[in-house]
């Protein structure tokens, strides 16, 4: 049961939002925080029925590990750490076995990846952290677990902290629900549009492509370009659809949640981009693994007093592909997910040598084009299967294959990638369009003011905006079709 399915907009989200509204009103906080833990794992075995005691177990050792850390943050702060390491040794164990060991020791066997263990298995550590770093506010085990499985993004993020949402879910009730109703509608509805009419739109060409360089079928260049382009236009729609989504049905339950997406291709510098992509994972990468890195090698480099190229290269190339080969782990244990953190953690140091050594600043659309070739080949390296099918597309790119017969209609795929393209880069995201709820959209990014046109087109047209998307997405819903991070 996915977001995008009748059954979920029609049945299992009435019921459940209804429901909530009731007992909040009628019964009381506690019961309706039971209501949503249920309704979200019920939504989640749904999805993976064969996990979800995974997911309970988790939750409950995580509060469990996280109570003895605020038992002893006074008494022994070394006790409260050392409980804070058995905690994350804990999570990442449970990674590393479901995700690598299990489908290793069972090639043959029945050894899926439990559904969304890259997003609550980092969240759960987070609030670990958090738990040590200051007072938890001692949540009952009830909104605990709501804060782990809340169905809205337990299993494709945002990656959420407590105090994003914890507060919220302490303080849930049918008035929170009243204030964000209509922009969250909204906002689903934009999301839903993105995944359906979009997304899945060009998701048959683009599998073409790959499914072609999988079988060492060699690729004509058009095909080719037309595949890496559309494969990196059908990531972005499909999983900043689903992050607007995951926010609407958030906001219809009186949580806002954080921002993941704000406009990444518009970025001018690979840095910008990854400030703007899955906003909420380059928050904990930087945080809990860039950061610490960069502070142990820094203390190196004002020992050993290094200068230039060689403090430029301990100080910030090597924590950011230690930082970048961690985001491939967690993404997949491929060599296509390796070459994608390598590249990344090159492309990040050389954009930050730039930087500092204050070379020459190239005009702006050369430095977008700059980003968009290391973007692009990371899209590819992320959608391929393996490394094989994705230097097959990037040598037919290149012009050094043979070339092979045609795949993808020409004027489609132009067509198709001209009006996604422009989407992409001239139309106002959903934070700008959305910029005067601010409590369904929190986050760290502020929307720039905006011009008088787009004010208008905001104030009088999103609404409008948002029914036709919702009623253009609802009459494409011919199947349910995956997101595409729900493989992540």
């Amino acid at each position: 049961m996915f977001f995008n399915t009748y059954e979920f907009i029609f049945l299992f989200l009435p019921a459940v939002l209804v429901g909530f509204l009731f007992i909040a009103t009628r019964i009381g906080h506690s019961w309706a925080v039971g209501w949503l833990t249920v309704a979200s794992l019920l939504f989640y075995a749904s999805l993976d029925g064969a996990n979800v005691f995974v997911l309970i177990a988790s939750a409950i050792v995580n509060f469990a590990v996280a109570r003895s850390i605020d038992r002893y943050r006074h008494a022994s702060r070394a006790m409260a750490a050392a409980m804070m390491w058995v905690g994350i040794a804990l999570n990442v164990s449970l990674f590393v076995f479901i995700k690598y060991l299990r489908p290793w020791a069972q090639p043959g066997g029945d050894a899926a990846i439990v559904l969304g263990i890259s997003f609550f298995t980092v969240q759960q550590i987070i609030y670990l952290v958090n738990a040590y770093d200051q007072d938890s506010g001692r949540p009952s085990i009830g909104q605990y677990l709501l804060f782990t499985t809340f169905f809205p993004y337990v299993v494709a993020g945002p990656i959420v902290r407590r105090d994003e949402v914890l507060h919220q879910m302490k303080a849930l009730s049918a008035r929170s629900v009243g204030k964000v109703f209509v922009p969250s509608v909204m906002l689903f509805s934009m999301g839903l549009f993105k995944k359906v009419v979009l997304a899945d739109s060009i998701a048959p060409a683009v599998d073409q492509v790959f499914n072609a360089a999988y079988s060492g079928l060699e690729l004509r260049a058009f095909d080719a370009w037309s595949g890496a382009l559309l494969c990196t236009l059908q990531l972005y729609f499909d999983f900043s659809g689903y992050s607007d989504m995951a926010a609407g049905l958030a906001g219809l339950f009186g949580i806002h949640l954080p921002r993941n997406f704000h406009s990444p291709y518009k970025a001018r510098s690979i840095m910008a981009f990854w400030q703007r992509w899955h906003m909420s994972m380059t928050r904990f990468l930087t945080d809990f693994i860039y950061l610490p890195l960069a502070l142990v090698f820094m203390r190196v480099i004002v020992r050993r007093r290094f200068r230039g190229l060689p403090q430029i290269a301990l100080g910030m190339v090597v924590p950011l592909a230690v930082t970048f080969l961690v985001a491939g782990m967690w993404h997949g244990g491929g060599e296509n997910f390796v070459a994608f953190a390598l590249m990344m953690a090159l492309a990040l140091g050389a954009n930050y040598a730039w930087q500092k050594l204050q070379l020459w600043s190239p005009p702006g659309i050369l430095c977008w084009a700059l980003t968009m070739a290391v973007v692009i080949p990371g899209m590819i390296l992320n959608r391929a299967d393996n490394l094989d099918t994705a230097l097959r597309v990037l040598q037919s790119m290149l012009g050094l294959s043979g070339g092979g017969a045609g795949l993808l209609d020409v004027q489609s795929a132009l067509a198709w990638t001209g009006i996604l393209g422009a989407i992409v880069l001239m139309a106002p995201n959903t934070h700008e369009i959305l910029a005067k709820v601010p409590v369904v959209l929190e986050g760290p990014w502020e929307v720039a003011p905006l011009r008088r046109d787009l004010a208008r087109l905001q104030e009088k047209w999103a609404p409008l905006l948002a029914a036709v998307a919702f009623g253009a997405s609802v009459v494409s819903l011919t199947k349910a079709t995956e997101f595409l991070y729900y493989r992540f």
